[in-house]
């Protein structure tokens, strides 16, 4: 209960994004496979199945992305932990806002928990700090975003709606982007000190 309480505090965007949670007590693993299967059914035409898993796998992936970007900017050590949390975050949320509303028009039906893999993954962060942080996060965040890659770029070619193809395009650079920050992290975080957290804000 108190890791639920702490995780909303964290993450309050989600809530807004995804309505009111429910207080239902199926697991989570089990509301997403019944997404899925009402997701594909809402999408008119035939062979969408696989349009449906990617939008909620994304989604997934996302949110992930924005609860490990958070930890950084609160547990990092170093500046480039804290900047790498910042843009993950200001990225992961803007492409959670639009996947949501692709799922909306495709319906896919996003399921409103957190999975069992964010819970776990939160936990594990969010007792450690300083360096063995900044270590564990860069190894984290790295292995997540280069299977975001793959994801994205084989729903950029795959995907048979042509706007969710166009969609997870365009989302692949910014993925890029910030594994090439995070791997400039797991290079410098043994040996740079920490800056002012100020300066994230003039960056």
């Amino acid at each position: 209960m108190k890791t639920k309480k702490i995780l909303a505090k964290i993450l309050f965007i989600i809530p807004i994004a995804f309505g009111t949670h429910s207080c239902n007590t199926l697991k989570f693993e089990y509301k997403k496979q019944i997404s899925e299967d009402i997701s594909e059914s809402k999408i008119a035409n035939a062979g969408h199945d696989d349009d449906a898993e990617f939008i909620i796998n994304a989604a997934d992936c996302l949110t992930e992305q924005i609860f490990l970007g958070n930890l950084a900017k609160k547990n990092g050590s170093i500046y480039g932990v804290k900047y790498s949390g910042e843009m993950i975050v200001v990225s992961a949320q803007e492409f959670l806002r639009e996947v949501i509303a692709i799922g909306k028009i495709e319906g896919a039906l996003i399921p409103e928990n957190y999975s069992k893999k964010i819970i776990r993954t939160y936990e594990e962060l969010s007792s450690k700090s300083g360096k063995e942080f900044d270590e564990v996060y860069c190894e984290v965040i790295i292995n997540l975003l280069e299977n975001a890659i793959i994801q994205f770029q084989i729903a950029s070619t795959d995907c048979r709606g042509t706007s969710i193809r166009q969609w997870a395009g365009s989302v692949v650079p910014t993925l890029q982007t910030n594994l090439a920050y995070a791997r400039s992290c797991r290079q410098d975080y043994k040996i740079t000190k920490p800056r002012n957290e100020n300066q994230l804000s003039r960056r």
